[in-house]
């Protein structure tokens, strides 16, 4: 099989530390010669985080004096801790298992996490960003052409724990399966596609998979889109600021949330998300070929920042009903893990969306 450009996109996904050009922020003492806060934010350089990229190079931060250093974490919840001990001040992330024990160990033992989310950022539509895969081969011959055919089989996602669990669950749920129907086990994004294509034992049959990996292995031959439609709007990932931050450099903290604000209801518009100009910004920030990023399945950014408590609570409820992996016996209240204050302030001055952009194409989290 060919694999030259899935294996060049691996091979940048696990260079471990990442380029960002755009994203060098000054020295500290620079910064504050320039009269800049640098604000540190932990991320991983992937499409669904485009926001962040494209308000650096669209000068939405520099508009609000704002000097970013982005370093680039590891993905789901493990940036939470360096985040409440003030190792960063931001940080772009999902909401699953870890997210969920690490506040209730802290708010047991202090009444704060250390953290607080602020605003939400990725959510899902079909086609999703993340579908459920296989092997192309085995589509082609009539081995596994539907979710029920996965019954008894090997299903992947890239970590447990992970919001990926849930859109396993919900993607066998839409093909008359439960997550106890299968086997599920934990593959890397980047090792999917060799993992479903294996003749060795620890081949799996299915795995959820995200652009633009998706896209690369289409190209190569080696997967098909088993299931892209199984969730509609869910809100998996959020933006976290730490509580010394909020505390200590409030005014940068609403400034930083603003650039957010301004740069998700740029990206709103379908034509502006496929242009040329932000596929190359993202092309500069992640390495994907701006070819890919004009092509791959979108993901959608709530316009006026909105944090969609049910879909957080959803999290919680189903990794909360799995046997071992939530350390408690009553369900948190997630509001506690929230401070709309900052997006209030930045929604008062900046207006809602449907006020100020009532003739532009709405997506779906236009209404959220």
């Amino acid at each position: 099989m060919k694999r030259p450009l899935l294996l060049l996109l691996i091979a940048t996904l696990l260079i471990p530390t990442l380029a960002l050009p755009h994203s060098q922020a000054p020295s500290s003492a620079n910064a504050q010669e320039d009269d800049l806060t640098l604000v540190r934010v932990g991320a991983v350089p992937v499409m669904i985080f485009a926001p962040l990229f494209v308000a650096e190079a669209e000068g939405y931060f520099a508009d609000e004096n704002i000097a970013i250093e982005v370093q680039r974490v590891a993905g789901g919840s493990e940036p939470l801790a360096p985040l409440a001990t003030g190792e960063l001040d931001v940080v772009f992330g999902g909401a699953g298992a870890g997210l969920f024990n690490y506040a209730n160990r802290n708010l047991g033992l202090t009444e704060d996490p250390g953290f607080r989310i602020v605003a939400g950022v990725h959510s899902e539509a079909p086609p999703v960003t993340s579908p459920l895969v296989v092997s192309k081969e085995r589509y082609d011959n009539g081995e596994i052409t539907t979710v029920a055919d996965l019954a008894g089989g090997r299903v992947a996602i890239n970590a447990t724990g992970a919001a990926t669990e849930y859109w396993l669950a919900e993607a066998l749920a839409k093909g008359g399966l439960s997550i106890d129907d299968v086997e599920v086990v934990a593959v890397a994004f980047p090792d999917v596609a060799a993992a479903l294509n294996s003749d060795s034992a620890d081949r799996i049959d299915a795995a959820i998979l995200g652009e633009p990996l998706v896209s690369f292995a289409e190209q190569e031959g080696l997967v098909v889109r088993l299931s892209e439609d199984f969730v509609n709007g869910f809100q998996a990932t959020f933006l976290y600021m730490s509580n010394d931050f909020i505390a200590n450099n409030r005014e940068a903290a609403i400034g930083f949330l603003r650039a957010y604000v301004r740069t998700v209801r740029f990206l709103a518009d379908n034509e502006t998300w496929s242009s040329d100009e932000v596929a190359t910004i993202l092309n500069t920030y992640t390495n994907v070929p701006v070819e890919i990023n004009k092509s791959a399945s979108r993901p959608y950014y709530p316009v006026d920042g909105t944090v969609n408590i049910a879909d957080l609570e959803a999290l919680q409820a189903y990794f909360f009903a799995q046997d071992g992996v939530l350390g408690y016996d009553e369900l948190l209240d997630v509001n506690v893990m929230i401070d709309n204050t900052l997006l209030d302030e930045v929604i008062a001055d900046l207006g809602t969306y449907a006020d100020t952009m009532p003739d532009m194409d709405s997506t779906p989290e236009a209404s959220e």
